[in-house]
């Protein structure tokens, strides 16, 4: 099982959920200030919410499919 590393930084107010270990990975916008990062072969392989905090107390969701395909 792949382990789900959740780090909020308060002062910047960015939240980054990695899945499984560091690797390699471009990061492309999918919604404001939300970042997905892929591996090579196109699996998400984390995510950064930028403004977090500020998201949250704006009534703004993280709306996103389960599972996420992790690579194994």
């Amino acid at each position: 099982m792949k382990k789900i590393v959740i780090h909020y930084d308060k002062e910047g107010d960015i939240l980054e959920i990695t899945l499984g270990r560091l690797v390699e990975s471009v990061g492309r916008e999918v919604d404001d200030d939300v970042f997905e990062h892929r591996d090579k072969e196109g699996n998400i392989v984390g995510l950064t919410v930028i403004n977090f905090k500020k998201r949250l107390l704006k009534g703004k969701s993280l709306d996103m499919e389960l599972p996420v395909n992790l690579p194994i």
